[in-house]
Formats: structure tokens, sequence, C-alpha cells
């Protein structure tokens, strides 16, 4: 594979994309005219305490061909009858205390201290002079809204984690160090958590490995169980001998060679058969191969997932994806906040019914930033408080920990877009239900692989090797997945594969002149973004450079 990399004349930046193929994008010439739409504005967070100093930062791309007479952007609040009231500007000047990173690339940015005595939602807007037609008019952004929500006390989180540590108590007591009375001693555990303060509801299903939690504050949560074996290995959720084996499996099993959809040269089955990968389909084209590795559990789930999936991905002929990888408590609800940066996103964790995925971040109530940017997500249903138990083949505690885990409501509110996304989320009852999956594609995701019921993890290993090997290859999604059902029992979860597309990862230039004005196409290392202009330099074809 050949590498450009391309130098500007003015700055050289001690960072660079990488692209690949031998072909160029037709020539675009650029905007003719001026416009009155002065850009895009967004704001981070999305929601605050009320009666709480919250340093909101609000960021304004100006849109291509805006001629800006200000050297400043007002950020305005607009009340219910559309009056506006300027409350801080956003400037361009490289001063990064003010959040702005490159100075004159047309991104203003602006942090402005937010207190409001009220909950309801607050609607910003911003406005400048522009040159328009040789005169100076007003033009305003979109609006961008801040959710204000009525306060939680920190002893009210802190009583709803202990709720939760007096839920596990109650749970090896109830099971008595046997296993046999699992289901028992988790249905006894729904109703005593129904009978806690600041409970509204505690409900379990039988199919599943965890009790959902609902608080009188709207806080959610819930207490998992999962089981070592005797050679300390954990199951990804869900307990290993079930008195409900008939209930869960699925009907005759199939062998694993024939419930494929095609063929894959990276699988031995039992019987020692290897078999060769299908040819490839048209492809649509995912540009991004920026990959995000978020295993919060990688010290316990075995095999490791890690080194199968880089060294899949690795066997492409370009060897370009780039990796950043988040394990153990290093895998926390910021590192998810990111999530649209990157082309392939593979987490290998806990999950429940389609509805969350587990964090290795544990609760840390004294934490400088909890009332501030935890508490809100709380609140808004974002995040929930989950109690992660561990327990041996002999029925005792091995590992617990109160942990964040992130809802399809955080999802939708990321910034951005996902840029034509494959998502692999490795954790038990991932497509059981589409609430995950819809949120994802909501925010341009097109690819999402998952498990039907609890996975094991040398299964999932399995199936991590084949999709990303098969991707390596330049195969499109359809081709990539491998219609297989783990052959463990109880649970017997069927690898699923839900698409809006079939997307293959391309290895070839494209986007090459930036002007769908994203990264699409470009893999980045370090620092490089999408102008409308720096400085004095505009496009020379189009409405977009590439700053590298």
């Amino acid at each position: 594979m050949k590498r450009f990399f391309l130098v500007p004349l003015v700055f050289v930046f001690a960072t660079f994309l990488m692209i690949s193929g031998c072909t160029e994008d037709t020539v675009v010439n650029p905007p003719s005219g001026t416009t009155t739409e002065l850009g895009t504005l967004t704001s981070t967070p999305t929601g605050i305490i009320q009666n709480t100093s919250t340093l909101v930062k609000f960021q304004l791309n100006v849109k291509p061909g805006v001629t800006l007479v200000d050297a400043n952007i007002k950020i305005n609040k607009k009340d219910a009858s559309g009056n506006l009231t300027e409350i801080g500007l956003l400037k361009d000047n490289g001063d990064t205390t003010n959040g702005d990173e490159i100075s004159n690339d047309g991104i203003y940015n602006g942090r402005v201290s937010v207190n409001e005595p009220s909950a309801g939602d607050i609607t910003y807007v911003g406005s400048a002079l522009v040159s328009y037609q040789g005169q100076n008019v007003t033009a305003n952004s979109n609006t961008t809204s801040i959710v204000i929500y009525s306060s939680v006390s920190v002893s009210t989180i802190n009583q709803n984690k202990q709720t939760l540590k007096s839920a596990e108590t109650f749970f090896l007591n109830s099971l008595g160090g046997n296993l046999n009375n699992y289901e028992n001693a988790m249905t006894q555990t729904a109703a005593y958590l129904q009978t806690q303060p600041g409970v509204t509801s505690a409900t379990y299903s039988p199919e599943s490995p965890g009790i959902k939690v609902t608080y009188s504050s709207g806080i959610k949560g819930g207490f998992l169980v999962s089981q070592k074996d005797a050679q300390g290995h954990s199951s990804q959720g869900g307990f290993m001998p079930d008195s409900l084996r008939n209930m869960r499996e699925r009907n005759s099993q199939i062998p694993l060679q024939m419930q494929t959809r095609g063929e894959n040269s990276s699988v031995r089955f039992p019987d020692g058969q290897m078999l060769s990968d299908n040819t490839m389909l048209e492809p649509n084209i995912v540009g991004n191969r920026n990959v995000l590795i978020y295993t919060p559990y990688r010290s316990i789930f075995t095999p490791d997932k890690v080194p199968i999936v880089k060294s899949a991905l690795d066997q492409a002929n370009c060897r370009d994806f780039k990796y950043t990888e988040y394990a153990n408590q290093a895998a926390t609800v910021a590192v998810l906040a990111d999530m649209t940066k990157f082309g392939f996103v593979f987490m290998d964790t806990h999950g429940l019914r389609g509805e969350l995925i587990f964090t290795g971040e544990k609760l840390d109530i004294f934490k400088s930033n909890f009332t501030q940017y935890y508490l809100p997500l709380l609140l808004s249903g974002q995040l929930g408080l989950w109690e992660k138990l561990v327990i041996s083949n002999t029925g005792t505690s091995q590992d617990t920990a109160t942990v964040y885990t992130v809802y399809p409501e955080f999802i939708k509110q990321l910034p951005g877009t996902f840029p034509n996304t494959v998502i692999f989320n490795s954790s038990c009852e991932s497509t059981i239900a589409d609430n995950l999956k819809d949120a994802f594609f909501t925010k341009g995701a097109k690819v999402y692989f998952g498990y039907s019921k609890i996975v094991y993890s040398d299964f999932a290993a399995t199936m991590a090797d084949t999709v990303a090997r098969r991707f390596a290859r330049g195969l499109a999604a359809n081709e990539a997945y491998y219609d297989a059902t783990d052959p463990h029992n109880p649970y017997s979860a069927h690898f699923e594969l839900k698409s809006s597309t079939n997307m293959s990862f391309s290895f070839s230039l494209i986007n090459g002149n930036y002007e769908a004005g994203t990264l699409e196409g470009w893999t980045k290392e370090g620092d490089g973004r999408i102008l409308t202009r720096l400085g004095s330099i505009s496009p020379t074809q189009g409405s977009y450079i590439g700053m590298i």
C-alpha cells in the first residue's frame, strides 16, 4: 500500500493522516457568494444540576461562505418569547483556556459558567455581524439546549449504593454456598430490593444475569452476577450451572460448520476441518480505520480478545488500522463519550438485555466533578449504577464493585456522528433487544454485531477473530458475519448481525479533497481536522481544507 503525506506550505505539524490508493476525487469549485447562515452551535455538557455553577463549553463551526465582520461571536440565552440575552463570547484566537485550539480556523469556542435556579430546558443561540451582498447583517446559528435537573443529594446516591451492597449480602445469604439455589436466590433478592427505601421497582427475568432497579429519584441501576470457574476464569455474565437449561436452549444443535453463510479460513472447528473465505461483495465504505478497543474486564475475561482482534485486523494489506485501547478501570464513561471518533468499536464487557453497557469505572461520590458531570447523566437516564458481583464455583464472593453503566440515551447524546462505524458489542444479550443497536444507528453507525443470550468468552473470542479477519480482507459486513451458535450449554447464545447496509473498510483513496466535510477516508495519528479556512489560507477548491 502507498502512503501519501500531505505537508502544508505554511505550517508543518508533528502529526499525519494516512490514506491509500491511487485515484483522485473530482475537483470541486469554491462556493460562490456569501451566506447569512452563521454555522453549527453545540454545547457540552447537555445537562446540569440546578443551583450549581457549571462550566459549559460552547463551540460554533462557521459555515463555508460566511464572512464575519465581528472578531468574536456572541453566545445568547434565548427566552420563550425569542428574546436574546448575551451571556458570553466565542473566540477563534487559539486560547486553550477558552476552549479554542487553533487560531483563525473558523471554529469559535468559549466557556461560560451557567447557574440556573429552576429545572427545565434552556436554549442558546450564537449571533454575529456578517458581510452579505455589501451590507453588514446579523446572522444567527442553530439553537442548542441544556437541560436543568432538580438537585439530588450525594447522600441519596450513597443510599442507592448501600442498597445494592445490602442486596449483595442478601443474595449470598440466600445462595448459602449452594449453586443450585441461584434462581431462587435471585428471585428472593429482587423481592428484597423491592422493599428497600427509595426503590420504585426491582425486576428479574430468569433469562438474564441481573436484576433491574429504578429509584424514586429516577436513577436506574441494578445487580449483576457472574461466576468464576475452578480455574478462576469469569463468565461474561450469568451462572454456569442452571436449573433452567432446557428452557434456555435453542432447538436441536446444528454442527458449527453447517451454520455458516459462506466459508472462513480463520476458524478451526472441533472436527479439525478448515474452511476458506467466500468472495467479496460490492461494498459500501467505512473510511475511518481508527479502532476503539474497550475492555473493562480484560483482566478476568479469558481468553484475552485484544491481541486476537488486533492480530486479525493487522492481516490487512495496509496494516494501517490504528488502535486506541482502554482496559479495566481505565475503561471509563469519558472514553465512551469519544466513540464517534472511531470507525470500528470493539467492546468486550458485561451487558444486559440489549439495554446497557458496563464500564470499568467505579462510583466515586467524592470525585471533584461528580455533581457537574456524573449526576446529570444519572438523572437523565444516560448512566446507571450497578452492583457487579463475581462469585466462585463454590458460591463465595470473589469480586464486587459499584460501577457505571451506559444506556442508549447516552449514545444518542454523543457529540458528532459515527462515520459509518462498525460496532461489535461482545457482551451478553447485546442483541436480545434493539435498544442499543437503534441508538448507535441513530448516530450514524451502520453495522452492529452482538449475542442473543449469555455468551461464553471462548466462543466470543472465535467470533471476534472471524469478523476482524474478514474485514481485514475487505469483505462486506454480511460476509464478515458468521452465522453460529455458542456450543456451550445452557445458554447457546446466537451470534447476530444487525446492519442497515453491507459496509466494508476502504483500502483506497476516498475523500481526497475533504469535501465530505469530515475525515472520512483518512486514518489519523495525533491531531488532524477539516477546516473551512486557516487564517488567510482558504480552500483552493471546494469548501474545505485538511490540516495535518
